[in-house]
């Protein structure tokens, strides 16, 4: 994307998100958060304020994946928003670059690293765990995997690849979600997209996992439907942003924490009302949490300085192949190395090293596949 359309603090703070699904993970491999949790209903208040509080944030991966989608249609917009529009063929082109080369370049490099590891039981590691790399890859595995079918057998080899197949999705219809919401008042083309997703998240969860390719295709289908809302909001925060900037800048001190404190409370509603779970209800929540954590970062200087810490910066550069990855750092890790080191050790050992493998991702294959959608882009001469 042109550097003038990039905003730097929503890329570090799609950063930061991306920590805390790497965060997430890596307490769920031998269940400390459920650990935490129980305490936490006994009573442990340091377990208390992890995981019942906003101090959950650092965790929150599942609200991650919200913020992304938001941003993600944030980001999507701001070009077709410009005086100078991209065509769809460009569009769809660059972005089929930008998802799709290193979601594949995921699966074999998963395949070659499971092949290179002894996937044996390991003593203490939840079903969460146990589940991912159990069976080796198969040629329907592969072909269902580059196929981005959705179903949850041919996505386990790295598990957080759901979400960039929903993200694919939208992106192909992105534009028709454009000029579906360039007509109508504000409030209407909102409500009408949230009864929409509301309606597909409703109906995903009452059906159940099928069993049949028919059913699990519609379920997959269903789930993406609900995911839309998500993206129209990223696009009406970009389409108003500089209003919503004028209005945060004029928001006095205590009243900006206390938005911020909201935020952070509606991000977290997973952590402050466990009983809701993962549903559509807490999902739209969650995006409302999110959509204030963008708002109030495009209006507020010292926020955005916060945000353009370089640190940030480098995590938000990042952020695309940390979260694509991490998965196959944090599985190998805990393979090859249950027999040599603590779980405590392995589990520190996993954050630098998915950071280093974000990076060289980052430049071998993210920065690569950019170029490559660039060249088949390139305006011809004359």
């Amino acid at each position: 994307m042109p550097k003038d359309y990039r905003i730097h603090s929503l890329d570090s703070l799609r950063g930061l998100a991306a920590v805390s699904v790497v965060f997430l993970h890596i307490l769920s491999i031998y269940g400390a958060k459920d650990s935490w949790a129980i305490s936490a209903t006994h009573g442990n208040f340091l377990a208390f304020l992890l995981v019942r509080t906003p101090l959950g944030i650092f965790f929150a991966g599942g609200a991650a994946v919200i913020l992304f989608f938001i941003l993600s249609g944030f980001v999507l917009s701001l070009p077709f928003l410009s005086d100078h529009p991209q065509s769809y063929r460009t569009f769809v082109i660059r972005r089929i670059c930008r998802i799709y080369l290193p979601y594949a370049a995921a699966l074999f490099i998963a395949i070659g690293v499971r092949g290179a590891v002894s996937v044996e039981p390991v003593h203490g590691t939840t079903p969460w765990f146990t589940a991912f790399w159990s069976a080796p890859p198969t040629l329907g595995t592969v072909a269902g995997y580059l196929a981005m079918t959705g179903f949850p057998y041919h996505t386990n080899i790295d598990f957080v690849v759901w979400s960039l197949i929903h993200e694919m999705r939208i992106s192909l219809i992105f534009p028709l979600l454009l000029a579906a919401t360039s007509r109508s008042r504000l409030w209407l083309r909102l409500l009408a997209f949230f009864g929409l997703s509301f309606a597909c998240g409703w109906w995903a969860v009452r059906t159940g996992q099928g069993a049949s390719v028919t059913q699990l295709s519609i379920q997959t289908m269903l789930q993406t439907g609900s995911y839309i809302w998500f993206f129209v909001v990223g696009i009406e925060l970009a389409r108003h942003r500089r209003m919503i900037a004028a209005w945060v800048v004029s928001r006095r001190r205590i009243s900006f924490g206390a938005l911020l404190f909201l935020a952070a409370c509606l991000y977290c509603t997973r952590s402050l009302f466990p009983t809701l779970g993962p549903t559509p209800e807490s999902d739209f929540i969650i995006g409302i949490g999110a959509a204030g954590f963008i708002a109030l970062a495009l209006g507020r200087a010292r926020l955005d300085r916060w945000l353009t810490w370089a640190p940030f910066l480098f995590l938000g550069r990042i952020s695309y192949s940390l979260y694509l990855f991490h998965p196959i750092v944090l599985l190998a890790f805990v393979y090859a190395l249950h027999n040599v080191l603590s779980p405590t050790m392995i589990l520190i050992a996993i954050v630098p090293a998915s950071v280093l493998a974000a990076w060289v991702a980052r430049r071998l294959i993210e920065e690569p596949s950019m170029q490559i959608g660039r060249f088949l882009t390139r305006s011809k001469p004359g």
